[in-house]
């Protein structure tokens, strides 16, 4: 026989109470806030290049050493190391004496600015240079031609010639001087034998007796032959001048 009785009722749980979030004003300030209640972080902002700014890259490109490593391998197959040493040392030897010739030219020029008079018979030694065996004649206003200085004046014992150098309106020739006497005669005597030898035919009076011009057309120079005391003259320029202005100078002579 069925039973149609009420099944007994199943025992109901008690609702869940959900717990309540507090209000975050009312939070204590002694409570940390949690990490959800961070405000967000915001995105970087990227800053705008300066003006005016430079960017420069450099880059160094690695040499090369293959041309040098074929001249080395070269080199190792056509010199041996003996040859390379002997060619070494005379580059040496040649670079040494072109060193020790450089300062040996430094030394003497260093030598001939400390002593600018040196002896014509003996150049390698310093002093005063030898004076003639007899008084030059120089010009009146140039006395200082009467000591030697191996450049302006000097006296050739060889020649047994005294001579200096001078200038007229900027053009500078030479005059030398010889004691007359010998085969050549003295005084005017002398003087004509010589100018005749050198064709020296235009004759000038000067204040000291005749004295002869020779002219070169070809080259533009004379030769002037006179007398003076004792003494035998030669004047060389290698321009030409007219017969007074010769006489003028031959005249101041002293």
């Amino acid at each position: 026989m069925l039973d149609f009785t009420t099944p007994p009722k199943r025992a109901v749980p008690p609702p869940i109470r959900r717990a309540v979030r507090p209000d975050m004003a009312a939070r204590p300030a002694s409570v940390p806030a949690r990490k959800l209640d961070r405000p967000a972080a915001t995105a970087p902002v990227a800053k705008p290049p300066r003006e005016g700014k430079l960017s420069i890259d450099i880059q160094f490109a690695k040499p090369e050493f293959r041309r040098l490593r074929a001249a080395g391998r070269w080199l190792r197959a056509h010199i041996s190391l003996r040859q390379a040493i002997t060619t070494l040392i005379i580059l040496l030897v040649i670079f040494g004496g072109w060193v020790g010739l450089a300062i040996r030219k430094h030394q003497l020029d260093r030598q001939a600015a400390a002593h600018p008079k040196q002896s014509l018979a003996n150049p390698g030694r310093t002093g005063t240079l030898e004076l003639p065996p007899y008084v030059p004649a120089v010009p009146a206003t140039k006395q200082e031609l009467l000591t030697p200085d191996g450049t302006h004046s000097k006296y050739d014992k060889t020649k047994q010639s005294y001579s200096f150098l001078d200038t007229i309106k900027g053009q500078q020739f030479t005059v030398s001087e010889q004691r007359s006497g010998g085969p050549l005669g003295t005084g005017q005597a002398a003087v004509d034998k010589v100018a005749k030898s050198l064709k020296a035919t235009t004759a000038i009076k000067t204040g000291w007796g005749t004295a002869y011009i020779q002219t070169n057309n070809k080259y533009g120079s004379q030769t002037v032959v006179f007398g003076i005391r004792d003494l035998l003259g030669f004047i060389q320029a290698p321009f030409t001048l007219d017969s007074n202005q010769w006489i003028t100078y031959i005249n101041n002579l002293e």
